[in-house]
């Protein structure tokens, strides 16, 4: 039986990684399992975000891993291994987004999710515990640009701003003005749906 992987026991992440990296390279393709294990919950959530069920997200992350797993041979390490899967993640969801027509939600599942919301907007967790107030904040997600709608989407994923600028192909001035403006969007939305009350 082989043993789990625990990434605690080592030092950093990354050197583990990187190791499994090594010995992909050297025909051990079964370390791909190890990476594909760390990366995985973050893969979801970014898919889940993008994506309007779980179960379209898990397909996607399939997907995407099949196609990383194909590919790696030809990874340049010009990224990290984590942004360059999630690259894969998201083209991989804006294609079944474009290929089946469906309407991108904003997609939180429980009390984690919101807390990145109102951590990603706010930079706290209190503005958003009323239901009504969660479901509008949902809304106006969803109602976003979409070039909006997906910064905050990534971030709320626990991205860095250099790792959404690298999976979006843009400058992280970009990505901070992008998230700023749908900050701003957001809060002013949220403050008229507030004030109607």
């Amino acid at each position: 039986m082989r043993k789990k992987f625990d990434i605690r026991e080592y030092s950093t992440p990354n050197e583990k990684i990187q190791q499994y990296l090594k010995e992909f390279a050297t025909g051990k393709k079964d370390a791909f399992d190890h990476i594909a294990r760390y990366y995985m919950p973050q893969l979801q959530a970014i898919a889940r975000l993008i994506l309007k069920s779980s179960h379209d997200a898990e397909d996607v992350v399939q997907e995407s891993l099949i196609k990383a797993y194909k590919a790696l041979d030809n990874f340049r390490g010009e990224a990290s291994i984590s942004t360059w899967l999630c690259r894969i993640v998201i083209n991989q969801a804006n294609s079944f987004n474009k290929s089946s027509y469906k309407r991108k939600t904003v997609f939180l599942e429980d009390r984690t999710d919101q807390e990145r919301l109102n951590s990603v907007l706010f930079g706290t967790e209190e503005h958003c515990n009323d239901d009504q107030v969660r479901k509008n904040f949902i809304r106006e997600i969803n109602n976003l640009p979409p070039k909006y709608r997906l910064v905050v989407k990534l971030r709320m994923t626990g991205l860095s701003y250099n790792q959404i600028a690298v999976c979006l192909n843009c400058s992280v001035g970009t990505v901070k003005s992008q998230l700023s403006r749908a900050k701003n969007k957001l809060r002013e939305r949220i403050r008229q749906i507030k004030d109607d009350c």
